[in-house]
């Protein structure tokens, strides 16, 4: 086993700790909250699954995403929802969708 692999698997499976009533508990699926190797799982997996779905299909006219929010432009309302399918079938996840508001987007309002 690498280093790597066993530090990883200390981080996400064998980190053990104690609540303040004295219970024992430990980690045993992801990494948690807060834990700087969320967003490093989080940008290396969003990466897999864009490879994959513009391997498949064209990228949009504007396409960023930062962790796991994605902001896309497209020419049509069936291009953004073909995206949107497309990247749920590859991940697994379920993706929402908003739209502008008068040049606005609602989650910066």
């Amino acid at each position: 086993e690498t280093h790597l692999r066993t530090l990883l698997k200390i981080c996400t499976q064998e980190s053990a700790f104690r609540c303040p009533r004295g219970n024992l508990y430990q980690q045993t699926d992801g990494v948690a909250m807060g834990s700087p190797l969320g967003v490093l799982f989080a940008n290396f997996f969003m990466g897999s699954v864009e490879k994959e779905v513009f391997h498949q299909t064209n990228r949009p006219i504007v396409y960023g995403h930062y962790i796991d929010d994605i902001f896309i432009k497209t020419n049509t309302n069936e291009e953004r929802e073909a995206l949107r399918r497309k990247m749920e079938e590859v991940s697994g996840l379920r993706f929402t969708t908003e739209e502008d508001n008068n040049g606005s987007l609602p989650l910066l309002s």
